[in-house]
């Protein structure tokens, strides 16, 4: 009888670490989460642009003509990020670089 009364303490014990852990901070990741990166939002932005832009020109929406000029717009776009990450020496882009970018963007969505 003793040795189950022991048991279920040994088993509520554990149950209880488990739950506490999380909660004191003791089951937290080694490293710490790094601020959000802003790499990689502007690029997934161009490539849903020309994947719509392939589309649009498949159902008849856009002439070639018209295709040819967005998606070069949407080059010239990625190739001034491109400038931007090298000028700035990393792989990021300043708040003010990438509403800059943005506004091309959008500019280039809503062209022709």
């Amino acid at each position: 009888m003793k040795r189950g009364f022991a048991m279920k303490r040994i088993k509520l014990l554990a149950l209880a670490a488990c739950l506490l852990c999380p909660a004191l901070g003791l089951a937290t990741p080694r490293h710490p989460a790094r601020p959000a990166s802003n790499l990689h939002s502007l690029n997934r932005q161009i490539r849903q642009q020309v994947v719509q832009i392939h589309k649009d020109l498949r159902s008849g929406r856009l002439t070639r003509a018209q295709a040819r000029t967005r998606l070069e717009a949407l080059k010239n776009i990625r190739r001034q990020e491109l400038e931007f990450f090298q000028a700035n020496g990393s792989k990021e882009i300043t708040n003010d670089q990438n509403d800059q970018l943005q506004q091309q963007l959008r500019n280039a969505n809503n062209s022709n």
